[in-house]
């Protein structure tokens, strides 16, 4: 059931902060190696590819609530939005 909250905030991180991701991840899907495997994966696509993934996070209370990112392939104005979850 959905839970009421008092407020949230959304804002966007940078990736030494998308370790936070995993515990929302894990909540939502219950696998702590696919939560491990999508953390990783961002850090190591925001690492080789500055600017072109922007990951943003609503929080309630500090703790991450849902997350999404957006990726931004160069040489193209379009960018792609991805869902990561909500919990």
């Amino acid at each position: 059931p959905a839970r009421e909250v008092d407020e949230v905030v959304l804002r966007e991180v940078e990736p030494r902060e998308f370790h936070r991701l995993f515990g929302l991840n894990v909540a939502v899907y219950g696998d702590p190696a696919q939560a491990r495997w999508l953390v990783d994966g961002l850090v190591a696509e925001a690492t080789a590819a500055p600017g072109a993934l922007r990951v943003w996070v609503a929080e309630s209370a500090e703790e991450v609530v849902s997350a999404g990112w957006l990726r931004l392939p160069e040489g193209t104005p379009f960018g792609s939005l991805w869902g990561g979850a909500t919990r």
